[in-house]
Protein backbone atom coordinates (compact mmCIF):
# COMPACT_ATOMS: atom_id res chain seq x y z
CA UNK A 1 0.00 0.00 0.00
CA UNK A 2 0.95 3.74 -0.22
CA UNK A 3 2.06 3.89 3.52
CA UNK A 4 3.73 1.15 3.18
CA UNK A 5 5.95 1.85 0.12
CA UNK A 6 6.22 5.68 2.01
CA UNK A 7 7.43 4.28 5.14
CA UNK A 8 9.93 1.80 3.75
CA UNK A 9 11.30 4.84 1.70
CA UNK A 10 11.64 6.42 4.57
CA UNK A 11 13.12 4.05 6.91
CA UNK A 12 15.78 3.30 3.61
CA UNK A 13 16.57 7.13 3.64
CA UNK A 14 17.23 6.88 6.84
CA UNK A 15 19.56 4.33 7.31
CA UNK A 16 21.59 5.28 4.24
CA UNK A 17 21.23 8.87 6.29
CA UNK A 18 23.21 7.08 9.43
CA UNK A 19 26.09 6.37 7.26
CA UNK A 20 26.78 10.09 5.62
CA UNK A 21 26.02 11.50 9.28
CA UNK A 22 28.83 9.35 11.03
CA UNK A 23 31.17 10.27 7.91
CA UNK A 24 30.29 13.79 8.23
CA UNK A 25 31.19 13.52 12.11
CA UNK A 26 34.60 11.90 11.34
CA UNK A 27 35.84 14.44 8.69
CA UNK A 28 35.56 17.69 11.55
CA UNK A 29 38.44 18.81 13.28
CA UNK A 30 39.12 17.11 16.16
CA UNK A 31 41.38 19.52 17.73
CA UNK A 32 38.50 22.50 17.81
CA UNK A 33 37.55 23.73 21.42
CA UNK A 34 34.27 24.01 19.74
CA UNK A 35 33.58 20.76 18.35
CA UNK A 36 29.80 20.12 19.62
CA UNK A 37 29.14 22.90 17.73
CA UNK A 38 30.67 22.20 14.78
CA UNK A 39 28.88 18.39 14.95
CA UNK A 40 25.76 21.08 15.11
CA UNK A 41 25.99 23.29 12.37
CA UNK A 42 27.51 20.86 9.58
CA UNK A 43 26.04 17.59 10.73
CA UNK A 44 23.32 18.33 12.24
CA UNK A 45 24.13 16.65 15.99
CA UNK A 46 22.21 17.88 18.80
CA UNK A 47 23.91 20.56 21.39
CA UNK A 48 24.64 18.70 24.64
CA UNK A 49 26.76 21.29 26.56
CA UNK A 50 24.63 23.31 29.31
CA UNK A 51 26.64 26.12 28.67
CA UNK A 52 26.09 26.38 24.80
CA UNK A 53 22.52 25.15 25.59
CA UNK A 54 21.43 27.85 28.57
CA UNK A 55 23.31 30.87 26.22
CA UNK A 56 21.60 29.93 23.23
CA UNK A 57 18.28 29.48 24.56
CA UNK A 58 18.26 32.87 26.64
CA UNK A 59 19.10 34.18 22.89
CA UNK A 60 16.41 33.05 20.88
CA UNK A 61 19.21 31.48 18.44
CA UNK A 62 18.91 27.81 19.90
CA UNK A 63 17.06 27.38 16.60
CA UNK A 64 19.98 27.91 14.67
CA UNK A 65 22.08 24.75 16.09
CA UNK A 66 19.00 22.68 14.96
CA UNK A 67 20.15 22.11 11.13
CA UNK A 68 16.92 23.37 9.37
CA UNK A 69 16.64 24.33 5.77
CA UNK A 70 18.57 27.34 6.62
CA UNK A 71 21.63 25.55 6.65
CA UNK A 72 21.16 24.27 3.21
CA UNK A 73 19.77 27.49 1.53
CA UNK A 74 23.02 29.11 2.98
CA UNK A 75 25.09 26.71 1.66
CA UNK A 76 23.56 27.25 -1.86
CA UNK A 77 23.49 31.03 -1.61
CA UNK A 78 26.96 31.25 -0.97
CA UNK A 79 28.04 28.50 -3.74
CA UNK A 80 25.87 30.11 -6.20
CA UNK A 81 27.67 33.80 -5.24
CA UNK A 82 30.95 32.16 -6.46
CA UNK A 83 29.75 30.27 -9.14
CA UNK A 84 26.72 31.84 -10.87
CA UNK A 85 26.51 29.73 -14.10
CA UNK A 86 23.82 27.72 -14.48
CA UNK A 87 25.19 24.14 -15.06
CA UNK A 88 26.86 24.70 -11.66
CA UNK A 89 23.14 24.66 -10.10
CA UNK A 90 22.36 21.81 -11.58
CA UNK A 91 25.53 20.07 -10.63
CA UNK A 92 24.86 21.63 -6.77
CA UNK A 93 21.90 19.56 -6.42
CA UNK A 94 24.09 16.26 -5.60
CA UNK A 95 26.15 18.29 -2.74
CA UNK A 96 23.22 19.38 -1.31
CA UNK A 97 21.81 15.94 -1.41
CA UNK A 98 24.92 14.32 0.57
CA UNK A 99 24.19 17.27 3.01
CA UNK A 100 20.59 16.64 3.54
CA UNK A 101 21.81 13.19 4.13
CA UNK A 102 24.76 13.98 6.24
CA UNK A 103 21.96 16.13 8.43
CA UNK A 104 20.41 12.78 9.03
CA UNK A 105 17.60 13.05 6.86
CA UNK A 106 15.45 15.97 8.68
CA UNK A 107 11.99 17.10 7.55
CA UNK A 108 13.21 20.69 7.20
CA UNK A 109 16.03 19.83 5.14
CA UNK A 110 14.73 17.82 2.72
CA UNK A 111 11.92 20.24 2.75
CA UNK A 112 14.61 22.96 1.70
CA UNK A 113 16.05 20.35 -1.08
CA UNK A 114 13.36 19.93 -2.88
CA UNK A 115 12.68 23.74 -2.92
CA UNK A 116 15.80 24.11 -4.47
CA UNK A 117 15.08 21.45 -6.92
CA UNK A 118 12.09 22.44 -7.64
CA UNK A 119 13.27 26.58 -8.20
CA UNK A 120 16.33 25.15 -10.76
CA UNK A 121 14.56 22.16 -12.47
CA UNK A 122 11.60 24.05 -12.97
CA UNK A 123 10.42 26.56 -15.57
CA UNK A 124 9.02 30.37 -14.96
CA UNK A 125 5.56 28.92 -13.56
CA UNK A 126 7.34 27.82 -10.18
CA UNK A 127 9.72 31.03 -9.40
CA UNK A 128 7.62 32.69 -7.31
CA UNK A 129 9.04 32.00 -3.69
CA UNK A 130 5.69 31.29 -1.65
CA UNK A 131 4.52 29.08 -4.45
CA UNK A 132 7.66 27.20 -4.32
CA UNK A 133 7.57 26.76 -0.72
CA UNK A 134 3.96 25.86 -0.30
CA UNK A 135 4.27 23.01 -2.84
CA UNK A 136 7.48 21.56 -1.41
CA UNK A 137 5.87 21.22 1.89
CA UNK A 138 2.99 19.61 0.89
CA UNK A 139 5.14 17.16 -1.51
CA UNK A 140 7.09 16.51 1.73
CA UNK A 141 4.48 15.42 3.37
CA UNK A 142 2.79 13.64 0.80
CA UNK A 143 5.93 11.23 0.22
CA UNK A 144 6.39 10.95 4.00
CA UNK A 145 3.10 11.09 5.91
CA UNK A 146 4.74 10.37 9.00
CA UNK A 147 6.33 13.73 9.06
CA UNK A 148 2.85 15.66 9.20
CA UNK A 149 3.59 15.54 13.60
CA UNK A 150 7.21 16.93 13.04
CA UNK A 151 7.10 20.06 15.16
CA UNK A 152 10.44 20.93 12.89
CA UNK A 153 8.99 20.59 9.73
CA UNK A 154 6.05 23.26 10.68
CA UNK A 155 8.40 25.76 12.20
CA UNK A 156 10.43 25.78 9.14
CA UNK A 157 7.68 25.68 6.49
CA UNK A 158 6.50 28.60 9.03
CA UNK A 159 9.21 30.53 9.00
CA UNK A 160 10.61 30.05 5.22
CA UNK A 161 6.72 31.06 4.09
CA UNK A 162 6.84 34.34 6.42
CA UNK A 163 9.92 35.40 5.52
CA UNK A 164 9.23 35.66 1.73
CA UNK A 165 6.27 37.60 1.87
CA UNK A 166 6.46 41.53 1.45
CA UNK A 167 7.59 43.89 4.89
CA UNK A 168 10.31 44.87 6.91
CA UNK A 169 11.97 42.01 8.46
CA UNK A 170 11.17 43.30 12.00
CA UNK A 171 7.52 42.21 11.36
CA UNK A 172 8.34 39.12 9.64
CA UNK A 173 10.50 38.08 12.61
CA UNK A 174 7.83 39.02 14.77
CA UNK A 175 5.23 36.85 12.80
CA UNK A 176 8.23 34.24 13.53
CA UNK A 177 7.91 34.64 17.05
CA UNK A 178 4.57 34.09 17.50
CA UNK A 179 4.55 31.80 15.48
CA UNK A 180 7.07 29.94 17.89
CA UNK A 181 5.08 30.77 20.78
CA UNK A 182 2.12 29.10 19.42
CA UNK A 183 3.34 26.19 18.01
CA UNK A 184 5.80 25.52 21.04
CA UNK A 185 4.44 26.56 23.92
CA UNK A 186 4.17 25.45 27.09
CA UNK A 187 7.38 23.28 26.11
CA UNK A 188 9.61 26.61 25.24
CA UNK A 189 9.03 29.67 26.91
CA UNK A 190 9.76 31.95 24.10
CA UNK A 191 10.40 35.87 24.31
CA UNK A 192 9.81 39.16 22.74
CA UNK A 193 13.87 39.86 23.01
CA UNK A 194 14.42 36.64 20.61
CA UNK A 195 13.45 39.38 17.62
CA UNK A 196 15.84 41.80 18.98
CA UNK A 197 18.25 39.60 19.44
CA UNK A 198 17.96 37.76 16.12
CA UNK A 199 18.10 40.81 14.39
CA UNK A 200 21.64 41.35 15.87
CA UNK A 201 23.19 38.23 15.92
CA UNK A 202 21.50 36.53 13.38
CA UNK A 203 23.00 37.98 10.51
CA UNK A 204 26.88 36.88 12.08
CA UNK A 205 25.89 33.28 12.45
CA UNK A 206 24.72 33.09 8.89
CA UNK A 207 27.35 35.42 6.90
CA UNK A 208 30.62 34.85 9.04
CA UNK A 209 30.08 32.12 11.47
CA UNK A 210 28.55 29.62 9.38
CA UNK A 211 30.71 29.92 6.25
CA UNK A 212 33.77 29.82 8.71
CA UNK A 213 33.07 26.70 9.98
CA UNK A 214 32.22 25.46 6.93
CA UNK A 215 35.84 25.53 5.80
CA UNK A 216 37.07 24.50 9.01
CA UNK A 217 35.21 20.93 7.86
CA UNK A 218 37.14 21.43 4.65
CA UNK A 219 40.29 22.68 5.56
CA UNK A 220 41.20 21.93 9.20
CA UNK A 221 44.12 23.94 9.34
CA UNK A 222 41.66 27.11 9.09
CA UNK A 223 40.23 26.21 12.37
CA UNK A 224 41.92 28.52 15.06
CA UNK A 225 40.95 31.03 12.74
CA UNK A 226 37.36 30.25 13.21
CA UNK A 227 37.82 28.57 16.68
CA UNK A 228 38.87 32.56 17.57
CA UNK A 229 35.86 34.24 15.83
CA UNK A 230 33.86 31.34 18.26
CA UNK A 231 35.62 32.59 21.15
CA UNK A 232 34.83 36.59 20.36
CA UNK A 233 31.06 35.66 19.59
CA UNK A 234 30.36 33.89 22.50
CA UNK A 235 31.85 36.30 24.69
CA UNK A 236 29.59 38.72 23.12
CA UNK A 237 26.46 36.64 23.30
CA UNK A 238 27.30 36.19 27.18
CA UNK A 239 27.57 39.68 27.72
CA UNK A 240 24.43 40.64 25.97
CA UNK A 241 22.48 37.24 27.54
CA UNK A 242 23.54 38.76 30.76
CA UNK A 243 21.77 41.58 30.49
CA UNK A 244 18.54 42.06 32.94
CA UNK A 245 15.88 42.45 29.74
CA UNK A 246 16.46 38.73 29.03
CA UNK A 247 14.37 36.88 31.02
CA UNK A 248 13.85 33.35 29.97
CA UNK A 249 12.91 30.11 31.31
CA UNK A 250 15.36 27.58 30.57
CA UNK A 251 13.17 24.13 29.56
CA UNK A 252 14.33 21.72 27.00
CA UNK A 253 13.98 21.81 23.61
CA UNK A 254 12.72 19.17 21.94
CA UNK A 255 12.09 19.16 18.20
Amino acid sequence: SYFCLSLELLTFSTNVSEQFHNFCLEILPDNSAHTEIYQALICGSSLQNPLYLQLFQGLGLVHLFVVSGWHLNLIAYFCGKFLSNRKFQYFLTLPLLFYALSCQWRPPVVRALFNYILRTYSQSYYTNSFRTIWLCGNFCLILFPQWWHSLSLQLSWWASLILCLRGSIFIKLSLIFLGLHLLMHPIFNANPFYVLSSLLLTPILSYLLFPLTLLSAIWQNFTPISDSVWNLFIKAAQLIEAQPIVLFNYSALSI
